[in-house]
């Protein structure tokens, strides 16, 4: 059964069945009795749950919620995929795209930004 909620005078919340029931809920009581600290615990626990998810997308890709809201990064780093595959010209990638990698990002491994540039689907040059 929907109930139409609407706010009275001085803040008081008035709810509306479709049969014409009215109930007055004085502003700062709650219609529902919930013990906010068991609330509290089932989000923080679901939160944590979420935040807990690492998904290794290549040996040095990974995707964590808690780096760059998941975005995927060089393991280890904040460095995004997408960003390393900036350098890359026409899709594809030489020696020439890793040494610029490897001189703008140094604590990076050629590994590491051969498998960020193929998952971005960068491929090597011929």
């Amino acid at each position: 059964m929907p109930i139409d909620f609407a706010r009275g005078q001085g803040g008081d919340i008035i709810a509306s069945t479709p049969d014409g029931e009215h109930t007055v809920i004085p502003f700062g009581q709650s219609a529902m009795p919930v013990k906010v600290k068991d609330l509290n615990d089932e989000v923080s626990a679901a939160r944590q749950a979420w935040l807990d998810k690492r998904l290794r997308l290549k040996d040095h890709v990974v995707a964590d919620t808690r780096v760059l809201a998941g975005s995927p990064t060089v393991e280890g780093t904040r460095i995004e995929t997408a960003l390393v595959a900036t350098f890359a010209v026409d899709g594809e990638y030489d020696d020439d795209v890793l040494e610029m990698v490897t001189q703008t990002y140094p604590h990076l491994t050629v590994a590491a930004i051969v498998d960020a540039l193929e998952f971005e689907g960068i491929q090597r040059a011929a």
